[in-house]
């Protein structure tokens, strides 16, 4: 996987670090050099530049990116970087870090996948990452609960989410839409992007 990450602080490098364990393709962009010093020891491309000049993203090439994750320590560059990844540059996945909760409206406004979790930052990412993986599971009464996020085929298009109740042979938990978990009783129309929770029971 191609993945770019704008913004090299804690949660930048963190995150690069988690996804070349993963032999994943990372490129770590940020402002300045200083940055360079801390993140000396991780084995990706680093580009120093202004993250929402389009030069700089286009050097990164943004256009081949599976995934970029904007964390950077401002909402409004992330908004900002996570739009042009999006709408100049055709990336279909766009992770964006929030620190302001206020501001979450903005984002979802905007159609943008956020992750919020002060704590737990670079692992909700990775799983946001693994669409059609497992992103949880458990066990309850000697079964194995297994969660999965998997993309809406074309023709659940404009169904209810109340009128699907299996999918694959799972039970369908809910709806993630730009970051948002909507449950199976929300009255919503499926749209393009979203991606439908299951569970497996084995």
């Amino acid at each position: 996987m191609q993945v770019v990450i704008i913004g090299a602080g804690k949660v930048g490098v963190a995150l690069a670090e988690a996804l070349l364990k993963r032999d994943d393709d990372v490129v770590l962009i940020d402002q300045g050099d200083a940055w360079v010093v801390h993140a000396k020891h991780l084995d990706c491309r680093k580009i120093s530049g202004v993250v929402i000049d389009e030069d700089v993203l286009e050097s990164a090439d943004i256009r081949q990116a599976d995934v970029v994750c904007a964390v950077t320590q401002s909402d409004n560059i992330n908004i900002m970087a996570s739009l042009m990844a999006r709408q100049l540059f055709g990336v279909k996945k766009v992770i964006s870090r929030l620190y302001n909760p206020e501001k979450k409206f903005a984002f979802d406004e905007l159609g943008l996948e956020v992750i919020s979790s002060t704590g737990q930052t670079v692992d909700a990412i990775l799983r946001d990452m693994d669409d059609a993986g497992v992103i949880m599971s458990h066990r309850m009464y000697g079964k194995t609960l297994e969660y999965h996020n998997v993309p809406v085929d074309d023709e659940l298009i404009g169904q209810e989410l109340s009128d699907i109740v299996t999918m694959d042979g799972q039970v369908v938990l809910g709806l993630l839409r730009a970051g948002t978990l909507y449950p199976i009783t929300s009255a919503l129309e499926i749209e393009e992007n979203d991606q439908v929770v299951l569970i497996e029971v084995s």
